[in-house]
Parts: C-alpha cells; sequence; structure tokens
C-alpha cells in the first residue's frame, strides 16, 4: 500500500488493515507526532538507513505501491505460483475489503473468467496467504468456508475451494 495513517495510537495501512507489525521498523525516537501534526509515514535513507519515521501529510515525497496483475494464461495453482514470482512478487493475497473490492473492480475489467487463483493454501490445518500476510480478513462465497486442503480460488462474489490442478488465470503483484 501507498502509505499508512494513524487513527489515535494506531496505525493503519491506506488499504484499511491495521498495521501488526511495526517492531524494528521505527527509526529510535519514532513515531513521536512532533507539533501534533505527523499522522503519516515516510522511510528515511539519510541517517536512519531506511527505518520509518512520522511525517506530516503535506511533505512532497516520493511513494511506494503495489500493482496487481491479473495473467490471461490459464495454469494450475503450483505453476501460477511459481510464475508470479518468477516474474512478479506473489500470488495476490486480499488483506481488507477494501482491498477485495480493488480486485473485483481490476477483474470486471481484465478477465473473462469467472474464476482466478489467489495467494491462499490450506496448510496444516489453516488458510495462510503465500506472501506471509495475516489471514484476518475473509471473502467466502455462498458456499461454506471449506477445511481441505484443496486449494483456493477468489471469484467476483467471494471465495471458494478448488482443486489446485485446474487451469485457471490468476492474480500477481
Amino acid at each position: 500500500n501507498c502509505n499508512t495513517t494513524r487513527s489515535s495510537t494506531r496505525w493503519m495501512w491506506s488499504g484499511g488493515q491495521e498495521m501488526l507489525l511495526t517492531k524494528g521498523f521505527w527509526a529510535p525516537g519514532e513515531p513521536n507526532d512532533w507539533s501534533n501534526g505527523e499522522d503519516h509515514v515516510a522511510i528515511r535513507h539519510d541517517y536512519y538507513n531506511y527505518l520509518w519515521v512520522d511525517a506530516p501529510q503535506y511533505f512532497g515525497l516520493a511513494f511506494l505501491c503495489y500493482k496487481v496483475h491479473a495473467i490471461r494464461t490459464r495454469m494450475t495453482w503450483y505453476d501460477a505460483l511459481q510464475y508470479c514470482r518468477q516474474n512478479h512478487q506473489d500470488l495476490v493475497s486480499v488483506a481488507s475489503e477494501t482491498e477485495m473490492m480493488l480486485i473485483k473492480h481490476e477483474l470486471s475489467k481484465e478477465l473473462s473468467s469467472y474464476n482466478v487463483w489467489t495467494g491462499l493454501q490450506y496448510l496444516v490445518d489453516s488458510w495462510q496467504w503465500m506472501d506471509g500476510q495475516p489471514f484476518s480478513y475473509e471473502s467466502w462465497g455462498p458456499d461454506p468456508k471449506p477445511t481441505y486442503t484443496l486449494l483456493n480460488v477468489t471469484k467476483l462474489v467471494g471465495w471458494n475451494a478448488l482443486n489446485c490442478n485446474r487451469k485457471l488465470h490468476f492474480l500477481c503483484y
């Protein structure tokens, strides 16, 4: 996501998800909310060695974003995972309702396929995102949440589990 904002003492990603892992990322003495106006996060590369500092909104800084790539080639889930990791970053994870809405929008204009692979997999009795994102947001389709080791797919209406050997379009970031 492009930036973060703070609500009270909690920091949130621009996509709406709470920032859970912050220890070790902040520069010494940060966040300090200097002059009660530092409610965004910047990465300092000078003497802070790429650590986070809180900063006011009006600072004109470069920014970081990631883009979802809709891949029109049909592959199995394992092949799609390998393709994304070799050519982009990973299979897409969906960490919030906002991200789900944005992905639905991309699907509506990019792919005619109803089913696409995402980076969610059932491992060791739980659903896990392959990129390490916490599994805190769920958007299951009309079928009940599955509890078996077949892999998942995202639909425009929600998530469903499908056999990982099916060949589907997929989403990378």
